[in-house]
C-alpha cells in the first residue's frame, strides 16, 4: 500500500463524508520505534488521533437550520481509541468519525 501525503490524500479521496462526520487519516503505521519492535497486534490498534482529509456539510435542527462541522480539512484532531469506523478508500486507510467523537484538535503535526 502507497503512503500518501497529507496533499495528495486531500486531493486524491473519492469519499465525501455526510452530515457531521469527519474523514480522518490516521498516522502511518510503524515496525520500530527506536530500537524497540512494534508487534501487529499493535500496529492494529485504532490510533487516538489523525488528520482531517473532509468533513460532511454539518446536521439540522427541528426548525431546518443547518449547524455546519466546526472542523475543517488538514486539522489534527484527538479522539477516542475506539471511536469511528475504519474504512479503506483507494488502498488507503482512514477512519469515518462524528463531530461528537473528537475531543480537541492540535495546532501542530509532523507528517
Amino acid at each position: 500500500m502507497k503512503d500518501l501525503s497529507l496533499t495528495e490524500a486531500l486531493e486524491s479521496v473519492n469519499f465525501e463524508p455526510s452530515g457531521d462526520r469527519v474523514l480522518v487519516r490516521p498516522p502511518r503505521q510503524m515496525d520500530r520505534i527506536g530500537k524497540i519492535f512494534v508487534p501487529d497486534t499493535v500496529k492494529k490498534e485504532l490510533p487516538s488521533y489523525g488528520v482531517i482529509v473532509d468533513v460532511g456539510p454539518g446536521m439540522k435542527d427541528e426548525n431546518g437550520t443547518l449547524h455546519p462541522v466546526q472542523y475543517h480539512a488538514g486539522q489534527v484532531v484527538w479522539f477516542g481509541r475506539h471511536a469511528g469506523y475504519a474504512i479503506s478508500v483507494e488502498d488507503e486507510e482512514f477512519l469515518i468519525l462524528r463531530e461528537i467523537d473528537i475531543f480537541g484538535t492540535s495546532k501542530v503535526i509532523e507528517d
